[in-house]
């Protein structure tokens, strides 16, 4: 299944491309597109490049701080945190939290995605004080905008008790 439809996104990629030219935003998104099926396959190296291409298109085609930067930002950090580069991971995080609160209202649910992943990482990196404060923000958002009893709060309290109990509190 992979394989077809990574042939079906080239072919719509060389096609947008001759018509749109290579830097319009329709062969961006096209390239994130192929870039998420390489992620879904579990094929990190191919994942990352094709974000990385998707990164410079999109650069090109909005501007270097758009919102629509925000994702890919945040595909790219989740591959650095999947290697355990946490450093790097939290730069590409920090720059899709940083796009997403520039343009989105404060109480967005994509802002509480960047702040859970930003927690993650200080966790992994042994910051857990860092990473309570972030998902402490996220259980706020969440209840907020989704209820008390959506997955998501259910799954951020999970995190949060965890964290808590590796505390000792």
């Amino acid at each position: 299944e992979y394989f077809m439809s990574l042939e079906r996104l080239n072919e719509c990629k060389e096609i947008m491309e001759l018509r749109l030219g290579s830097q319009h935003k329709m062969v961006a998104e096209i390239t994130h597109h192929i870039g998420y099926v390489y992620d879904l396959k579990g094929d990190q190296s191919n994942a990352l490049a094709w974000y990385e291409k998707t990164l410079v298109l999109k650069k090109i085609a909005y501007s270097d701080d758009d919102v629509v930067l925000g994702i890919d930002y945040n595909c790219i950090g989740n591959i650095f945190y999947d290697r355990k580069e946490y450093e790097v991971a939290l730069v590409y995080l920090e720059n899709a939290l940083r796009v997403r609160q520039a343009h989105l209202p404060a109480d967005n649910l994509e802002i509480a995605t960047s702040l859970y992943d930003i927690g993650y990482v200080y966790h992994d990196m042994g910051k857990t004080a860092d990473a309570i404060n972030f998902l402490e923000r996220v259980l706020k958002m969440r209840k907020l905008l989704l209820g008390c009893d959506y997955f998501s709060v259910g799954d951020t309290n999970n995190s949060l008790g965890f964290m808590y109990a590796k505390q000792g509190d």
